[in-house]
């Protein structure tokens, strides 16, 4: 099902497939949110994907992440670098948390590495989904790297967002993952402790443009 926004998200369940609108805030959204279970005892999956385009729409409201206390947080990686946006992405994230008093996030160099790969390959190949031609989705990417596989339960969630300008800058990739219902569960989701955020430059189809990739692989386990 997709809302007058364009916006669309898909929950998936058990092989129970179930379409509801998602709202769009100020930016537009494809992609899906999902748990899959039994691929690993407790398994599951979460993924959901953001493109940072367009002017933004006031009316939202006040922000606990708006930058304060997060060095680099409204500069575009381009105007920083890299490993600044991945740590001021991270920095927000755990303001947003403790803001509704959940734990934070710590970074784990496996999904650090998914994450960055994926970003990476979704600007040369000029794609912008969670599983790109050529490559594995989110799931056998992760078990690329040491994270997974594992003998205990676990959960997976990934969110996506590229912009140019003053939108590839991490608050603005933070704000707008909070006023989207699908990527504020994945952020706000008690279960993850663990994070890895990518970041490349440029976006898929404008490889040169001033703008910036990201992808946030968040994951638990237990047991």
């Amino acid at each position: 099902m997709e809302d007058a926004d364009g916006a669309r998200a898909e929950q998936v369940f058990a092989g129970l497939v179930e379409e509801g609108g998602a709202g769009g805030g100020e930016t537009t959204i494809g992609g899906g949110v999902g748990w899959r279970t039994g691929a690993v005892a407790g398994g599951g999956l979460l993924v959901c994907v953001l493109l940072l385009v367009g002017p933004p729409v006031g009316g939202l409201g006040a922000s606990p992440a708006r930058g304060a206390g997060c060095k680099h947080a409204h500069r575009s990686p381009a105007r920083s670098s890299r490993n600044a946006a991945r740590h001021a992405v991270i920095c927000l994230v755990d303001r947003r948390r403790r803001h509704h008093r959940l734990g934070p996030v710590r970074r784990n160099s496996a999904l650090t590495h998914s994450a960055t790969r994926h970003s990476h390959y979704m600007v040369r190949h000029h794609c912008f989904a969670h599983e790109c031609r050529g490559e594995v989705g989110l799931l056998g990417r992760v078990e690329n790297t040491k994270y997974l596989p594992c003998s205990c339960s676990w959960g997976l969630g990934e969110t996506l967002a590229k912009g140019r300008r003053r939108h590839a800058s991490p608050s603005a990739t933070v704000r707008r993952w909070m006023h989207s219902p699908g990527h504020r569960a994945i952020v706000l989701d008690p279960r993850f402790d663990d994070v890895g955020v990518g970041v490349a430059l440029g976006i898929p189809g404008a490889r040169n443009a001033n703008g910036a990739t990201y992808t946030a692989d968040f994951g638990h386990k237990s047991g």
